[in-house]
């Protein structure tokens, strides 16, 4: 039986989204929005759960960034009042 052109954009969607989305090294976990992600001096990716395990040491010099909604910036925009 072949796949529907709709089952084919969404299994091509979802693994474009899951190579783009940033992930822990340590426990494999995909932060959520507005989460802080922590790239360590190594080069690696941590979420603020695993950094905290860290010896204090290896926590220096972490660059810190946090998780967007999406790729693109959402409008906000005010309504009168």
């Amino acid at each position: 039986m072949r796949p529907s052109l709709e089952s084919m954009l969404l299994r091509k969607g979802l693994g474009s989204m899951a190579v783009s989305r940033e992930h822990c090294r340590a426990c494999r976990r995909t932060p959520l929005a507005g989460e802080r992600v922590y790239i360590l001096s190594s080069g690696r990716t941590v979420c603020a759960l695993c950094r905290a395990r860290l010896p204090e040491d290896k926590r220096e010099g972490a660059e810190a960034h946090l998780v967007h909604a999406a790729e693109r910036p959402l409008a906000v925009r005010s309504l009168p009042v």
